[in-house]
């Protein structure tokens, strides 16, 4: 074994020896049954590694959907709160917001908060004409 040489600025560190690698097995070495389990591990994964790849590319479009949503949850807090005089109401939609936000899925908060805007929205309007 040979011990690396390794520098701190003022000269050689010891840093000890390198550990040898693990010794891997030649696959002339292996049972029988140990091939025929990797191939049916490989099998497996070449079978489910297009549905692992899909639900990769829903979950990035839902953390996209689910950046919208907060972004509008933003301008719309900042929207009832500057439009909103009573603070107990402005409190009230806060608190809802914040409860939808806690909820288990990432659809039950997409839709919940959607349908918060989309009721905000409509109220604002309302007030504005």
């Amino acid at each position: 074994m040979q011990t690396p040489a390794v520098t701190n600025g003022q000269g050689p560190v010891n840093v000890g020896p390198l550990t040898p690698p693990r010794p891997r097995l030649a696959i002339r070495e292996l049972r029988s049954e140990d091939l025929e389990s990797l191939i049916r591990i490989a099998s497996a994964f070449e079978t489910i590694l297009p549905n692992v790849l899909e639900l990769a590319r829903k979950i990035e479009v839902l953390e996209g959907r689910v950046q919208d949503v907060e972004f509008r949850y933003t301008l719309l807090t900042q929207k009832v709160i500057g439009s909103d005089t009573r603070t107990r109401d402005t409190e009230e939609k806060v608190h809802e917001m914040s409860r939808i936000l806690g909820a288990s899925t990432v659809e039950e908060k997409i839709t919940e908060l959607l349908a918060l805007v989309q009721a905000e929205t409509l109220r604002l309007s309302q007030l504005n004409s």
